[in-house]
Parts: structure tokens; C-alpha cells; sequence
């Protein structure tokens, strides 16, 4: 998609989205990504799924390095039959899991463009990552979670591809946030 009223291209499959500010886009229009036509159809708004406050960040980490495990926990889900193994982020005792084929394309999206280090800002387990990196302003990625859980009769094999604890600013940071969240969500029912 190409928006030109915002100088953004928009490439998305509902699991994953880039956006590429560029003020060479001088018109408007949906394009067939596999055929370069142009279709006649409206563009869904891409904004509204792009998290506003995701009030945990994590900075400059080496997109090499998880593109080796994202390769590597994609190659082996091609010799498993059953359950497929997940990539997971582990922020205090929440785990953020990824389909690591989907990790692996917006990783190599920032990589092709140039960039070394990546930015990865989160909220919830079930709202999309946003992945930016200084390297490259222009690029930006949004990933969306799988649902997932580590233990119990349901539990998915699992790699955790990076970990932390939350500060006490960070933890704070995200009570507020979902406060700020169900009080918006209020206010969307009372007005429907």
C-alpha cells in the first residue's frame, strides 16, 4: 500500500507489518504484492493496530544475533511434526511468544535496509511488538503474539530469545498503561 498523504509504504500479511516512510510516494493506492499492480480496493487504516503505548523498551539489541535464533528455531520447526516450537521474549514472569519464521522476515527487513541494532517496545502478551532501530528511522515493524502458554497440559516448546527483569519504573509504567487502556476501552462502550 502506498500512502501518500503520509509518505508511507505498508506491507502487511495480518501477522506482521512494515512501514517505510519515504517521500518519493506521490500517490495513493493498494498494489498487488505479487503481480506490481494496482488494485482497485480500499486499504484497511494500518494506524489503528500500531500500539500508541508500549511502555516497555528494550534497546540496541544485535539483530544478527537473533536472526541466528530465529533461523535456527525456524529450521528445526521444519523437521518437527506436532507442535511447532515458538520464540520467546521473557520480560519479569511474562512471556511474549512469535511465530519465528514471522520473527525472522521483519528482522531481515531491517537487516536488508542496513541496520545492525533493533528497538523492540511491548505491552501485553497480546498486543503487537513495534521494532524500530536508529540504524534505519525510516523502517518500522509490527509483530503480533502468539498465544502461548510455557507450562501446564497446553504448553508449547519454546526458545527464549531474550529475557529481563522490569524495574520498579518499568512495572509502574506498565500498571499505568493498562490503566490508561481499560479507560479507554470504557469510554469506547459508553459511546457505542
Amino acid at each position: 500500500y502506498l500512502d501518500a498523504e503520509n509518505k508511507v509504504l505498508v506491507a502487511t500479511d495480518a501477522h506482521k507489518m512494515i512501514w517505510i516512510n519515504t517521500p518519493s510516494i506521490k500517490e495513493t493506492k493498494v498494489i498487488n504484492p505479487k503481480t506490481g499492480a494496482t488494485i482497485d480496493a480500499r486499504f484497511p487504516d494500518y494506524k489503528v493496530v500500531i500500539p500508541e503505548n508500549n511502555p516497555i523498551k528494550i534497546k540496541g539489541l544485535s539483530i544478527s544475533d537473533l536472526l541466528s535464533q530465529t533461523n535456527g528455531v525456524d529450521r528445526a520447526n521444519k523437521f518437527i511434526n506436532g507442535k511447532e516450537i515458538l520464540t520467546v521474549i521473557k520480560i519479569g514472569g511474562t512471556d511474549y511468544a512469535f511465530d519465528p519464521k514471522l520473527f525472522n522476515e521483519v528482522l531481515t527487513t531491517f537487516a536488508e535496509h542496513g541496520a545492525k541494532k533493533i528497538d523492540i517496545s511491548l505491552s501485553r502478551p497480546d498486543r503487537g511488538i513495534v521494532l524500530s532501530s536508529k540504524d534505519t528511522p525510516n523502517v518500522h515493524g509490527l509483530l503480533m503474539p502468539r498465544m502461548f502458554e510455557a507450562e501446564g497440559e497446553n504448553a508449547l516448546p519454546h526458545k527464549i530469545i531474550y529475557q529481563k527483569e522490569l524495574t520498579k519504573e518499568e512495572r509502574q509504567d506498565v500498571i499505568n498503561s493498562e490503566i490508561d487502556n481499560l479507560k479507554k476501552d470504557l469510554k469506547n462502550q459508553k459511546a457505542e
